[in-house]
């Protein structure tokens, strides 16, 4: 929470006038392996942020288009952003697109502005990737897959906690199907790996070696340290699958730490 406060702290340390907005990913992905914030966190940023007059823009590129449960990651929290910038889920993949999502109090700026917003470049609205982004969210609302992420994200995270009990594992953390593992030297006092070490892509390629693709990460704590994996199974994945998705984790977790 202290990080919560801290952003008043630096609005009033650099002065209201030269500060444009607070951006974040509501849960922090590939920088920080799934971190996670506690429920008063956006709560207290979006105060501050209409206290300051400060625009609140969420990174949604990862945990955008249900990718944590929720159509878009900030819903956990119950706050409505300024803007979200997002992309990946919105055409799975399959075709590059990306967007930026303005409240209507933003978009009214540009409308009562005589010089327009110029924003057309050369792939704005490429027919292709929009053609693929309209049948991905066809397909995500017809199958209610977010709702699905929702109702196994509880079953994939008490499956989770399994892992929170291996001797190198420091916490387990995330939401919906995004699923972060923090590796520790020590749990008792979370001290991390020597950076040297690449604990998170030892364990990443053990893992790709019994048929999981993960995502390895390192420098979480300060840019240098810290080591974790996130886990983010397709949306279509069944209870089974996520049981043996963990199940492969903790394979090769283990088989990471007995050759230590």
């Amino acid at each position: 929470m202290m990080c919560a406060w801290e952003l008043e702290k630096a609005i009033r340390r650099e002065g209201q006038a030269s500060i444009a907005a607070f951006i974040a990913e509501p849960i922090v992905a590939a920088a920080g392996g799934g971190l996670t914030p506690p429920p008063e966190y956006f709560p207290i940023i979006r105060e501050i942020c209409d206290r300051y007059d400060v625009l609140m823009i969420m990174d949604e590129v990862i945990t955008g288009f249900g990718r944590t449960g929720k159509n878009f990651g900030i819903d956990h929290w119950g706050v409505t952003p300024d803007i979200i910038c997002t992309g990946k889920g919105m055409s799975s993949g399959y075709s590059p697109l990306g967007a930026a999502i303005a409240h209507d109090r933003i978009y009214q700026e540009f409308q009562k502005s005589s010089k327009g917003f110029v924003h057309g470049y050369t792939y704005g609205g490429n027919p292709l990737s929009c053609a693929v982004g309209i049948a991905v969210l066809e397909y995500i609302e017809k199958n209610e897959l977010i709702r699905k992420v929702e109702k196994l994200s509880t079953h994939f995270f008490n499956k989770g906690e399994e892992l929170a009990g291996l001797d190198i594992v420091g916490e387990v953390r995330g939401k919906g199907f995004f699923m972060g593992l923090e590796f520790v030297k020590d749990r008792t006092t979370n001290k991390p790996f020597a950076p040297e070490m690449n604990v998170s892509k030892k364990i990443a390629d053990i893992a790709f070696s019994k048929g999981l693709v993960t995502g390895a990460g390192k420098g979480g704590i300060d840019g240098i340290l810290g080591e974790h994996i996130v886990l983010a199974p397709p949306f279509i994945c069944t209870k089974s699958e996520l049981d043996e998705i963990i199940d492969i984790m903790r394979e090769s977790i283990v088989e990471f730490q007995n050759s230590l």
